[in-house]
């Protein structure tokens, strides 16, 4: 793993605090109409990334069982599959209130406490996709309000921990689905254990 406070890991924090300002501005002149093409964009590039990875190590030489890390299996994966179609839709609804709030905590929370292979050295290719994907599931919410193109509304917080309730069970659906089709290897003991595959604490929290 990317050790924790390791002099990698302060360079990937700062390294994305710089990408989300230098964004911000590159984009902060441009027009909204503009401001919003770019940040669909990058979210397009976030969910092409999150397939690609397939093509490198370590999920290439894990394959057809590394499959299973391109599905719903974890908050930020699902977030990533989620938020390019959420960036298509141009009328605000409450799905976007939720993707401020999941993109912040959950790209925040993976770019502080990474959980990420570096077994290929801290340059990799997957380390390097892992942190810029991860920006982006924060920083594109976050411009996303700053520009007022999805800004959160507090009178929609009641839907939050409802939309995380569903977030949660959609991971959960997504684990039975790979057990049945052998991607996951696991028994019902295995399957429930909240110290087995529980990255997005779904079975409770590990120890």
């Amino acid at each position: 793993m990317v050790k924790f406070g390791s002099a990698y890991h302060f360079m990937y924090i700062l390294l994305s605090a710089l990408y989300a300002v230098i964004l911000f501005v590159c984009l902060r002149k441009k027009d909204k109409k503009a401001q919003h093409k770019i940040l669909t964009i990058l979210a397009f590039v976030n969910l092409a990334l999150h397939f690609a990875k397939l093509m490198f190590k370590p999920y290439r030489t894990d394959l057809p069982y590394s499959l299973s890390r391109i599905t719903f299996d974890n908050i930020c994966a699902a977030s990533t599959i989620i938020f390019p179609f959420l960036f298509l839709m141009k009328k605000q609804n409450v799905l976007h209130d939720y993707m401020f709030f999941i993109g912040i905590v959950g790209g925040v929370g993976a770019i502080l406490f990474p959980d990420i292979n570096a077994s290929a050295g801290n340059f990799s290719f997957d380390i390097v996709r892992f942190y810029f994907c991860h920006s982006n599931l924060f920083t594109l919410p976050l411009l996303a309000s700053v520009f007022n193109i999805y800004r959160p509304r507090l009178k929609k917080f009641y839907a939050i921990p409802l939309l995380f309730i569903a977030h949660l069970t959609l991971i959960f659906l997504n684990e039975i689905f790979l057990v049945k089709v052998g991607l996951i290897n696991s028994n019902m003991t295995e399957f429930l254990d909240k110290n087995i595959r529980n990255a997005s604490f779904v079975f409770g929290l590990s120890d």
